[in-house]
Order: structure tokens, then C-alpha cells, then sequence
């Protein structure tokens, strides 16, 4: 799991309010059985929920979820930019090609968007990282 951490802009968020956000990323190994996987998407929304009930607020990319519940590795990052901005595959590639890590285009990402106050993100954070089971998913701090 990584981390950065930012105010929001306005978005389609609830109430377009402009808390704190930490972003976050879980990269599930590529290794992983389709059980594994189901097993760590299970997780995951466990997690959402969890946190929901507690009154923060939280965004999960929903195919990333999908294709952890039907035992597959969600789908590379370049297809999801592709879609969200309604782009051609290999222009998302060209855009990304001079960045410092461009490898990052075809990893397979749960993306997570924690809003709440500061000391409520390092909870939640830290309560996500509880949540990945071991020895399934590529966990890194950085940034925030």
C-alpha cells in the first residue's frame, strides 16, 4: 500500500466538501490464486464498510473490486485512466511514457481514497494495512 496525501477539488464526492484525502494504492502479487484474490477483495470491502460505519468516507475504484470478487487481478492502471478519460489505450501509454516509473501504467491497482480529518486518515490508513491479508499484496508507504 502506498500513500500520498492532498486536499481535495471539487468532485462527485458527497456534499463536494474539501477535507483531507490520503490516496492510496494496494498492488495485489501476481501470484495470487483466484481464491487468494477473492479472498483479498473480500477484505478490502470488508474494510470499506468498517471504516463507512464509522463515519469516514472512502472510495475504492469499483472494478478493481469486481474483478477481486470474481478471482481475477484487476485490470492494468492504463485501461482504467483509458476509460475514465474516454482515451485510446496507446495514447494513455505515450502520455505516461516520459514519467519517472512508466512501468506503473500496466500495474494491476486497488485505488483508495480516504477523506477525513489528518488524524483520521493515519487510522484509516493503518486499519487498511491490518486489513491485507499476508503474503498477498505489495504493501509501500511513501509520500503524506
Amino acid at each position: 500500500v502506498s500513500a500520498t496525501r492532498g486536499m481535495c477539488v471539487h468532485t462527485d464526492w458527497p456534499y463536494n466538501s474539501c477535507m483531507p484525502e490520503l490516496h492510496c494504492m494496494v498492488r495485489p502479487l501476481s501470484t495470487l490464486t483466484s481464491d487468494q484474490l477473492r479472498a483479498l477483495g473480500s477484505r478490502v470491502a470488508l474494510w470499506r464498510q468498517t471504516e463507512a460505519a464509522l463515519g469516514r468516507m472512502h472510495r475504492i475504484e469499483p472494478t478493481a473490486l469486481r474483478d477481486l470478487a470474481a478471482g481475477e487481478l484487476p485490470q492494468p492502471f492504463v485501461m482504467l485512466i483509458a476509460q475514465q478519460r474516454g482515451a485510446k489505450l496507446s495514447d494513455v501509454r505515450r502520455a505516461f511514457a516520459d514519467q519517472p516509473n512508466p512501468s506503473m501504467i500496466n500495474a494491476r491497482l486497488i485505488l483508495v481514497t480516504i477523506r477525513g480529518e489528518d488524524f483520521e486518515l493515519e487510522t484509516a490508513f493503518d486499519t487498511l494495512v491490518a486489513a491485507i491479508p499476508p503474503k498477498s499484496a505489495k504493501v509501500i508507504r511513501s509520500g503524506g
